[in-house]
């Protein structure tokens, strides 16, 4: 039962209400609303001057104005067009006679074990077929090629303690010279400076026989009779006639090509290796614009060089994944040896002999069944012989670093 309290607080509460009701209001709990409070855009400061140094006004300490010194710019290198004519003297090398040695028994008569022959790294080196006159030309890091009388430096070393080696040097590139070959009395050359020359050793003038339109660089190259194929950074492969001055172009690969070589038995038959990790063979008489390799070998990783030797039979490629991939009998049956290696590599022309620079300043010789035949290694010797070329006929070899010195073996 409801207390009187009760019973008054109740009557009072339908009392407000009633009275409420009649005012249009209710007795329910409404949360007051809060403004919205009006945004003011902040006041900005003005700005405070900058402090400058007087190197930077161009003022020195002592308050005297400098002129403004503008930005040196380097042009980019382009390619020398045109031919150029040298002063080039091979007759004043006297024939030298050499007793040949077994492979085994090369050892460097220099007597401090090698000769500054060019101003940059060795790139790429060859030498003349000349029994009599010793001769080596070699391209460097910068374009300048370079002649080095073997036969003099030879001469000097059976009587003097000190050499001083006979060299005549031009400057027909202006990027690395990427190759150099003999072909009678012509040397030919290519370079990243996108162009491939000619220099005729009787006339002494370097003649253009190419110049890649959109500046690709051209990494190697191998000739037949008046033809020469090369490849490009681009992965193109061109087939240059050199009375057309305009080669036909074909696509071997996505990546840069590193070496192009015809096989000297059956010159239908190309090899090209590069940053893809393959070596592959094509059948010139069926190349289209794209066309499949008739085979294709794979390294682990990019392969550095690849080669036919002297017969047609045989390839060996050298690779980044430290290894010389002997491919024997590569157009039957063909067997495959790896051997442990990590360097570059090269045959013999007249012969299934390669010899490979050594990490540990040494040059390796190998047959063609990838057998050792000797390790030629001389402790004047401070660099790695990185680049080397065998005589075309001779048991000789000669080697080159990448600070411009030479040696040669025999």
């Amino acid at each position: 039962m409801p207390t009187e309290y009760e019973l008054k607080r109740l009557e009072n509460i339908k009392r407000n209400q009633e009275q409420l009701k009649e005012l249009g209001l209710s007795m329910e709990f409404q949360p007051p609303v809060k403004p919205k409070p009006k945004r003011t855009k902040p006041k900005l400061e003005e700005p405070q001057p900058k402090r400058v140094s007087l190197r930077q006004k161009g003022i020195t300490p002592e308050g005297i104005k400098v002129e403004e010194v503008k930005p040196v710019v380097i042009p980019e290198k382009v390619a020398i067009e045109g031919d150029i004519d040298i002063a080039l003297d091979l007759d004043k090398i006297e024939p030298y006679e050499i007793k040949e040695n077994k492979y085994k028994d090369l050892s460097i008569p220099i007597p401090n074990g090698s000769v500054k022959t060019t101003k940059e790294m060795i790139y790429t080196m060859a030498m003349h077929p000349s029994k009599e006159k010793l001769l080596a030309a070699m391209g460097d890091k910068q374009g300048n090629l370079v002649f080095w009388n073997v036969s003099d430096t030879l001469r000097q070393s059976e009587t003097q303690a000190e050499v001083e080696p006979e060299l005549q040097d031009f400057k027909p590139h202006v990027k690395p010279i990427s190759k150099v070959m003999f072909q009678e009395n012509n040397l030919i050359m290519s370079s990243y400076d996108a162009s491939i020359r000619q220099l005729d050793v009787n006339s002494s003038k370097i003649v253009q026989l190419y110049l890649h339109p959109d500046k690709d660089i051209i990494t190697h190259f191998d000739c037949y009779e008046d033809t020469i194929w090369f490849s490009t950074g681009s992965g193109e492969c061109g087939l240059l006639d050199k009375r057309a001055k305009k080669p036909e172009m074909y696509e071997f690969s996505e990546k840069k090509l590193n070496t192009i070589d015809l096989n000297p038995n059956d010159s239908n038959y190309l090899l090209v290796s590069g940053l893809d990790r393959t070596l592959k063979i094509f059948d010139i008489r069926k190349l289209k614009k794209t066309s499949e390799p008739v085979l294709e070998f794979e390294h682990q990783k990019s392969v550095n060089s690849a080669y036919w030797d002297p017969n047609g039979k045989h390839i060996l490629s050298t690779s980044f994944d430290d290894t010389l991939g002997l491919f024997q009998n590569a157009m039957t049956d063909v067997k495959r040896v790896n051997i442990r290696h990590n360097n570059n590599t090269v045959w013999k022309p007249t012969e299934p002999v390669c010899c490979i620079g050594n990490m540990s300043r040494s040059v390796d010789l190998f047959d063609e069944n990838g057998e050792a035949l000797g390790i030629l290694q001389e402790e004047r010797l401070t660099a790695i012989p990185a680049v080397n070329v065998f005589h075309p006929t001779l048991n000789i070899i000669v080697s080159g670093n990448a600070s411009g010195r030479a040696c040669v073996w025999v």
